[in-house]
């Protein structure tokens, strides 16, 4: 699949994934995320953008931009973000005392 993919866009995608464990949570602000790019040889905004809208429809990321203030916001790892979720909506029955939750409590 990456044969397929832009040079570029695969570079993006491999510079997240080395920085991905210095982020926590693994959410960036959009100024972060184009300073994170550059490393990949981004310059232009839009091609970001479009790597970006790209990088979301296949999960490798999750792209927020908020249409009335254009803020943005990037996870850059999905499945935190479901298990945050995940853990978030289970009943206080299912946590242990040190907040971690059962998995038994997933199924």
């Amino acid at each position: 699949m990456k044969d397929l993919l832009p040079k570029i866009y695969v570079s993006l995608e491999d510079t997240i994934q080395s920085k991905i464990s210095s982020f926590t949570p693994p959410a960036i602000q959009w100024d972060e995320f184009c300073t994170l790019a550059s490393e990949a040889q981004f310059q232009d905004e839009e091609q970001l953008l479009r790597a970006i809208h790209f990088l979301n429809d296949l999960g490798s990321l999750v792209f927020f931009e908020d249409e009335k203030t254009h803020e943005r916001l990037i996870i850059l790892n999905p499945q935190w973000l479901t298990g945050a979720f995940a853990t978030s909506r289970l009943p206080e029955s299912h946590s242990h005392h040190d907040g971690s939750r059962r998995y038994r409590a997933f199924r």
